[in-house]
């Protein structure tokens, strides 16, 4: 982006979001931005120079993220075009602007899921609706689902959504990544599973509950990013 990017966080109800918390931090110190936004809930301890962004608090996550997504987009108060962060994103190193990134063969994805799931279940739907688009990618359907910040148009992915209308638990990152062609380079996912493993090399990083709250890449983070930022009340 050649501009200086406003960030925008789709965030879970609840006030205890350590996750959150370490995530400003690192974006503080590690990445050049304008604004940041919450959709969906902005937790009492976060600053009010950070703007809200209100959106449909509903039980299904798999209904509730796409439904923040969409709130974003549709919001007349951001730009029309922002990073799309999650609240357990974290920028590791410094780094001047987020690059456009996949994880390959979408179909290789959904192969590797050894197990049957809402997940597993919304990768295919995705897959399907792309191959039925002639959004082929060469072979196979790229996969956007990397869990790292995404670069997103507002008019393109307002596009996605009107043509996703009715689908069953989309997958935006990759609906977006294919149907407006965005191409990039592929990376491994910096998600972090394990209790034993540390953040992979690189300016990203990203943890579960347990890996953040039991695991060394909590530890790591806590010790990286150990004063409050300027989000933090």
């Amino acid at each position: 982006m050649a501009n200086i990017p406003d960030i925008v966080y789709i965030v879970r109800r609840g006030d205890d979001n350590e996750e959150l918390k370490y995530s400003l931090r690192s974006v503080c110190r590690n990445l050049r931005h304008n604004q940041v936004w919450m959709v969906g809930y902005r937790p009492s301890w976060v600053d009010h120079t950070v703007e809200y962004v209100p959106a449909p608090n509903l039980n299904e996550k798999w209904e509730e993220g796409p439904a923040r997504i969409r709130a974003a987009c549709e919001s007349l108060d951001i730009p029309s075009k922002f990073l799309y962060f999650n609240d357990d994103f974290f920028i590791m190193q410094p780094i001047g602007e987020i690059p456009i990134l996949n994880c390959g063969s979408l179909l290789h994805q959904i192969k590797r899921c050894k197990v049957r799931s809402k997940y597993a279940e919304s990768l295919s739907r995705t897959y399907h609706f792309l191959r039925k688009c002639g959004k082929s990618q060469q072979l196979s359907p790229l996969s956007y689902e990397l869990h790292i910040p995404m670069p997103v148009d507002k008019g393109k992915m307002l596009a996605v959504i009107e043509m996703t209308r009715g689908m069953v638990w989309p997958q935006y990152r990759s609906l977006y990544g294919n149907i407006h062609e965005m191409g990039g380079m592929p990376v491994g996912d910096p998600k972090i599973f394990s209790k034993t493993l540390y953040a992979p090399y690189g300016p990203f990083a990203s943890t579960t509950d347990i890996s953040f709250t039991q695991g060394v890449i909590g530890e790591q983070l806590r010790a990286m990013f150990p004063d409050p930022c300027r989000y933090e009340v």
